[in-house]
């Protein structure tokens, strides 16, 4: 028991393995005391009781002698609006933990929850239940989010209600009635390996109202390829060309995830495409709303770098979401410098795979718990060359 104060309840005493001293502290009546005793067997812990003083939650600031890219003093936070499996790694769950680790702030929204990403048994939420949501965080003051993250959206309402709710918040800043711009990384999730896994409708909700809202897309190679209306993209060239397109219909930074080596059967391209800064919309122009401000866009005015890495022999499922994740995370870390977020977001999917490979054949989802050292501090070990 405190020593100091008589009058304090506070009682923490807890042995502290081969100490031969006692150590005793106090501040105040409001705050724990401890007393730390050698040797003793005696633990008893007595809290002191309720302030009655209630303080604003603040955000953590920006340390001293860094940037504020936001000029609110505070970190970013995300809102991420994707499927959840009770079981796995895909979607949220493939997504959150990594940008927690990485010291961002999430909230999330499950578009769909389901067993598992092979057990699609559970629930799907509409574009009507949605915007309830969207009504209560705006109500409350608690859309102040720096960053929208989609990923899979199965129903075309649940699309068009969150394009609207991102439209309407860089609406809101442009005229100064939001503290905080918002970036919008869209994972365009319409299939793979040449299936097509969503409902087809959705491809042109994405060419016509969420490509001139969105800043930065992810697609896959096959979502290029419907995304651009193409039966077959096999070229870095070819990559570009749709790019370039998708920068005419709006969005800014374009990053095809992964496409077949024309050369290497063994090995895959990364290819990124950004409108340069003197090119891009700014906040508060008609594109900010939809308008068609960048259909001038020409080759001369995008920078496109490229990357190649090896093709590992596993599949597993929920690297899509991650690699957006952490693209999100590293965009913001280098100020949307998009050779150097590429490289560390492709470092860490792949040290991520590696380190799954490992586990025994059973394994079938990313090991995200296992692999938090190599999420935060993953091996650079893949370049980006500049191809435009």
């Amino acid at each position: 028991t405190c020593k100091t104060d008589t009058t304090c309840i506070n009682t923490y005493n807890r042995p502290e393995r081969g100490a031969d001293t006692v150590v005793k502290s106090h501040t105040s009546r409001d705050q724990v005391c401890c007393s730390l005793f050698a040797n003793s067997d005696r633990i008893a812990v007595s809290f002191p009781p309720p302030m009655t003083e209630t303080k604003e939650f603040a955000p953590p600031s920006i340390p001293e002698g860094q940037d504020d890219p936001f000029g609110k003093g505070a970190h970013p936070l995300i809102l991420s609006i994707q499927s959840h499996v009770v079981h796995g790694y895909v979607g949220n769950k493939a997504a959150i933990f990594p940008l927690q680790l990485l010291g961002f702030h999430v909230d999330f929204i499950n578009s769909v929850q389901f067993v598992s990403q092979f057990v699609h048994k559970g629930q799907k939420m509409s574009g009507e239940e949605l915007q309830i949501l969207f009504d209560g965080l705006e109500g409350s003051g608690h859309d102040t989010y720096t960053h929208i993250l989609t990923g899979f959206i199965g129903q075309p309402s649940f699309l068009q209600t969150v394009t609207n709710f991102v439209r309407h918040a860089k609406d809101k800043a442009a005229k100064g009635q939001r503290g905080r711009e918002v970036v919008w990384v869209c994972d365009p999730v319409l299939g793979d390996h040449g299936r097509m896994y969503v409902d087809p409708s959705l491809v042109q909700i994405y060419r016509d109202e969420v490509l001139p809202v969105a800043d930065v897309i992810t697609p896959n190679h096959f979502e290029l390829q419907w995304l651009c209306k193409r039966e077959k993209v096999s070229s870095v060239e070819e990559a570009l060309e749709c790019c370039l397109e998708l920068h005419q219909m709006g969005v800014e930074t374009v990053v095809v995830t992964s496409m077949p080596s024309p050369t290497d059967e063994n090995e895959l391209i990364l290819v990124a495409s950004s409108v340069r800064e003197s090119r891009k919309r700014r906040r508060g122009d008609e594109t900010a709303s939809g308008g068609d401000g960048q259909k001038s866009v020409t080759q001369e005015d995008i920078q496109a770098f490229s990357i190649k890495f090896p093709k590992l022999p596993s599949t597993f499922y929920g690297t899509g979401d991650l690699v957006a994740a952490v693209l999100l995370a590293a965009l913001s870390k280098h100020e949307f410098r998009i050779d150097a977020a590429c490289e560390e977001a492709l470092a860490t999917v792949q040290a991520v795979i590696g380190h799954t490979m490992g586990l025994p054949e059973k394994w079938r989802d990313l090991d995200l718990i296992g692999s938090q050292d190599l999420i935060k501090r993953p091996p650079l070990k893949f370049k980006s060359s500049r191809i435009k």
